[in-house]
């Protein structure tokens, strides 16, 4: 079970780098906090699905594939974007510029707070699919 989580915080960790990174210069051209989270969101759920720890949480919540169309973007938004919603506009620009994927996986609740928000959301959408 704890490699289980390290590979879940060690891949969220990578999608959230990589989302500060691509973000980053977005920030710099002064985006209004909507749209940086709409960007955020969209990123995750272009790069969510491939994951090897995304097809094992298919299986353990056993969404099939036909449950699956519009999946992605809604679990980003209800991992990330409804956190975020939280953020001021200070806090998500200041994370984003600092690129500093670590913080930002604090801010989101740490491994524990991200986690249950994982389970949280792949719950809610099995249960309405």
């Amino acid at each position: 079970m704890a490699f289980k989580k390290a590979t879940v915080i060690r891949i969220w960790f990578w999608v959230i780098l990589a989302v500060v990174l691509s973000f980053f210069l977005l920030t710099k051209c002064s985006m209004q906090k909507p749209e940086i989270i709409a960007a955020t969101v969209e990123d995750c759920a272009k790069n969510v699905p491939f994951s090897s720890e995304w097809q094992q949480d298919m299986e353990r919540f056993k969404i099939g594939e036909n449950q699956r169309d519009g999946l992605p973007a809604y679990y980003c938004q209800c991992v990330l974007g409804d956190e975020m919603q939280k953020w001021s506009y200070q806090e998500v620009t200041q994370l984003y510029q600092q690129q500093n994927g670590k913080k930002m996986l604090e801010k989101l609740g740490g491994e524990k707070g991200l986690q249950q928000r994982n389970d949280q959301c792949l719950s809610a959408w099995k249960k309405n699919h």
